[in-house]
């Protein structure tokens, strides 16, 4: 059995092997699509989900994920699927969370990669309390805000044009404050006046839009408040 550990300086090809009282991460079933409003309370392991617009292509190519950096992502979205991890398994979590980080500009197109599948992981109460977030997705978007500089925010601008969820929206704003205060404040409140319009088919089923209507004050004042009211 093959779990991810972190520690020195793994060789890139592959990650060290620790032996795990519960199932194996490769056992572990694949998320799947995004397709519903997450769950007030999810269940360890549930996929939470959100609804997303069509992200624009990009201009450029972009690099593909090494081997290596996958790997690690994978690791870091395959937890266990029910209870809270063992203290060995948490720490080894955390330890690949912080291998991520450190291959800086490198971890971006894994992390991206994954973003962009509009997939998420639920860890569930003792599963979050233990490593520190409540879901995959969240974990990647602090990650982007360690690594940092502009390659980092470009993800996280991406993800954000792409998504129409009110608490993903509002997670990736804080995020870009944090690497960028002040700088994405005009697409931040784009984002948000195009969650906030989407179709009523469109929009994620009872769906707590609060967080939207908090952003666009923030960011747009009064008058953003008004406009929106006139559509």
């Amino acid at each position: 059995r093959r779990r991810y550990l972190l520690g020195g300086h793994p060789d890139p090809g592959e990650v060290a092997a620790q032996p795990s009282p519960r199932s194996s991460l490769a056992e572990e079933p694949p998320p799947r699509p995004l397709t519903n409003p997450p769950a007030a309370n999810p269940t360890p392991g549930q996929v939470q989900v959100a609804v997303v617009r069509p992200a624009p292509a990009p201009s450029v190519p972009r690099p593909e994920p090494s081997a290596y950096t996958r790997q690690l992502v994978n690791a870091l979205v395959n937890l266990e699927p029910s209870g809270a991890p063992t203290p060995e398994q948490a720490a080894a979590w955390k330890q690949n969370l912080q291998t991520l980080i450190q291959q800086g500009a490198a971890a971006l197109p894994a992390i991206q990669e994954f973003l962009e599948k509009n997939v998420d992981r639920a860890f569930g109460t003792d599963a979050a309390s233990a490593l520190g977030y409540g879901s995959a997705r969240q974990a990647m978007y602090d990650a982007l805000v360690q690594i940092g500089g502009p390659e980092a925010a470009g993800v996280l601008l991406d993800t954000l044009h792409a998504n129409a969820s009110p608490q993903d929206i509002a997670q990736l704003a804080r995020s870009l404050e944090k690497v960028a205060p002040g700088q994405y404040g005009p697409q931040i409140l784009d984002a948000t006046r195009q969650a906030l319009l989407l179709p009523p088919e469109a929009q994620p089923p009872q769906s707590d839009v609060a967080p939207l209507f908090q952003l666009l004050s923030t960011y747009g004042g009064p008058a953003a408040l008004a406009d929106l009211g006139d559509r």
